[in-house]
């Protein structure tokens, strides 16, 4: 009904305008409700909740809930259980975060990698290289892992270099790099862990 009131009152092109502008905010709202209320495995009976609402990017994980915050200027707060833990600036192609005077991560953006810091020495150890299907992530340029887009079934998978399953997460429209900071062992604790997540998830990598 609606569809012949609109070939009624406005012209063909219009109509095609309209229509299309329809089905493209539909594919909006569907982008945006993929984007929140994702849950990762990444052990037994463990899961990272993730979310967004006007407070920044949420997440919770073993009782411990925590933000990521990025206001218009790029300044980052990174929160747990309400409580400011690190603080940074996003800028240009850097995103740095400390805590108590000392890093707590620092991000160098390529459009095809991600190198990561996570020391006060400013070596960026880490590295995210990103293909097509899958991210692979070095240590000291050495292979620990992967991430791997499945389209068919929507699933975002971390494995380690036996092919092993360190962490999954359904739901997702496309390769990303938030798990990969579940393949860099006990190099990262919990906290930073999420924080590099809700960092790679803010910047949409």
């Amino acid at each position: 009904m609606f569809l012949m009131l609109i070939k009624h009152v406005v012209p063909k092109r219009l109509t095609v305008t309209i229509l299309v502008l329809m089905l493209l905010g539909s594919v909006l709202v569907k982008e945006a409700a993929a984007a929140a209320g994702q849950i990762v495995s990444y052990g037994p009976g463990k899961h990272l909740a993730l979310d967004k609402d006007r407070e920044g990017w949420q997440a919770i994980a073993e009782g411990q809930a925590y933000t990521l915050r990025v206001d218009a200027q790029g300044a980052m707060t990174f929160l747990k259980n309400g409580r400011a833990v690190a603080n940074g600036k996003l800028r240009g192609s850097m995103a740095k975060l400390s805590a108590a005077g000392s890093s707590y991560g620092q991000l160098k953006l390529k459009a095809d990698k991600i190198k990561i810091a996570l020391a006060d020495d400013g070596f960026y150890g880490w590295t995210l290289k990103y293909k097509t299907d899958k991210i692979k992530v070095l240590k000291n340029r050495k292979k620990v892992g992967k991430v791997v887009f499945y389209p068919n079934t929507g699933k975002l998978k971390a494995k380690d270099v036996k092919n092993q399953e360190v962490a999954v997460m359904a739901g997702s429209s496309r390769i990303s790099g938030i798990l990969a900071p579940f393949l860099m062992g006990n190099e990262v604790n919990m906290d930073r862990r999420v924080c590099l997540v809700l960092m790679l998830l803010a910047l949409n990598r």
